[in-house]
């Protein structure tokens, strides 16, 4: 009996490696978080949970948050440094405010993009990026299945369109005051003291505040692409290998 099973097994790794890989070369947050207190949205309605929010600062996660629990837990030494703090409580509540409302505003967009993508999962990032002299800023941005589609900076409220179905958003979101509000539920002050409080116990773990570095979108999508390239020959040496031992094998038994 020839035995395959392992050269089979690793057919749906290199798969889902070729997935993942797409999603990274596509991503919207093409972004170096050297000094940026940053939140990723997920919201898929027909989906549970509904909606995933993960808490970065300088790139590295602290807070994971599901609908499903409507709790914000903690990811790491830095999570567990903050998880008992004031703010800690109010950064909860704001995020389950702002999930119910990125809810709600999901159908008024879905008739005109859901025909031109195949899954409607819905990605928002928001971010406070400061300067080594202390400074902060803030911006969403949105986007679907791995594009950035569009902008909104939390300064001046305007959008900016990164993707030609970016115009039907900005189109429905510019004039509902409402959903304006949401997105400004955390003025940049807010995130200044969020920031500020949280580093006080990070001081050892983020000694330093670097000011934020741009990646250019076409360096990184370089680097995913040869890393993932290269993961995949290897996986394929891998199954190769397998093969061969299993002909060897085959070849010894008769």
């Amino acid at each position: 009996m020839v035995r395959t099973g392992g050269s089979k097994g690793l057919v749906p790794l290199i798969l889902l490696l070729l997935r993942d890989c797409t999603w990274a070369a596509h991503s919207p947050w093409k972004r170096g978080d050297a000094s940026c207190l940053c939140y990723s949205f997920i919201i898929t309605p027909n989906r549970q949970p509904w909606c995933e929010v993960q808490g970065q600062v300088n790139g590295n996660a602290f807070l994971i948050y599901t609908c499903s629990s409507k709790m914000a837990e903690p990811i790491g030494p830095l999570g567990m440094k903050v998880n008992a703090t004031g703010v800690w409580k109010t950064q909860t509540e704001t995020l389950k405010d702002l999930t119910e409302e990125l809810k709600k505003a999901l159908p008024d967009i879905k008739p005109e993009i859901i025909t031109t993508i195949d899954f409607f999962s819905l990605q928002g990032r928001f971010m406070c990026p400061w300067e080594a002299n202390g400074s902060i800023s803030g911006s969403w941005e949105f986007g679907f299945n791995g594009q950035r589609f569009l902008h909104f900076d939390l300064e001046n409220r305007k959008y900016t369109v990164d993707h030609p179905e970016g115009e039907l958003m900005k189109k429905k979101w510019k004039d509902d005051k409402d959903f304006t509000i949401t997105l400004t539920s955390i003025p940049v002050s807010v995130c200044k003291e969020w920031r500020d409080e949280f580093l006080v116990y990070w001081k050892e773990e983020l000694p330093t505040t670097a000011p934020p570095t741009m990646v250019p979108a076409t360096t990184q999508s370089k680097a995913t692409t040869t890393s993932c390239v290269l993961s995949v020959v290897f996986l394929a040496c891998l199954i190769t290998i397998g093969i061969l031992r299993c002909f060897i094998y085959n070849y010894q038994v008769h």
